[in-house]
């Protein structure tokens, strides 16, 4: 703002004297200052991040609130449920027994050369778990597959005449 020189400073007090009925006898005074009169805004202050007024808008927090919630219920199907169904629906194979057992004794009298014997004697009666028979069903159904794949003619005509007996 740009403030009035002294000659139109004079000329408004002038009007002012005139208009409100200035009498120096009476002991009437009159200044008349140079002020702007709108006043520049002060720098706002520097609010945190909770008391920001976007932030205390209810719907904000509600939409914020969900998020949250979606982010938690994300977080507890990838990191707790899915490792879990995965182990379920297909367990770890469990460790194989080491095929051979290391003893080795500092001194090794007859007593304990007859342990040592003992246990390696022990190991070898230890059965090493077999794989577990497959289904029959199973079964049937590779072979039943090995059979279309090597001669379908024969399987075609098979089927014909099991349903050609059914009625």
């Amino acid at each position: 703002m740009v403030p009035l020189d002294a000659a139109t400073l004079a000329r408004v007090e002038a009007l002012v004297k005139e208009a409100v009925g200035f009498d120096a006898a009476r002991g009437d005074s009159v200044s008349v200052m140079n002020a702007p009169f709108v006043r520049e805004p002060a720098p706002a202050e520097e609010v945190s991040f909770w008391e920001s007024p976007w932030l205390q808008n209810p719907m904000v927090r509600d939409v914020a609130r969900y998020g949250l919630g979606a982010i938690v219920v994300l977080a507890l199907l990838f990191g707790v449920l899915r490792p879990a169904m995965r182990q379920i629906i297909q367990p770890r194979a469990k460790r194989a027994a080491p095929d051979a057992v290391d003893v080795s004794l500092v001194d090794e009298g007859d007593e304990d050369a007859r342990i040592v014997a003992a246990l390696r004697q022990d190991r070898a009666e230890i059965s090493v778990p077999r794989a577990l028979a497959s289904d029959a069903y199973e079964d049937r159904l590779r072979h039943a597959r090995e059979a279309v794949k090597n001669d379908s003619k024969q399987v075609a005509q098979v089927v014909k005449d099991w349903v050609a007996s059914d009625d």
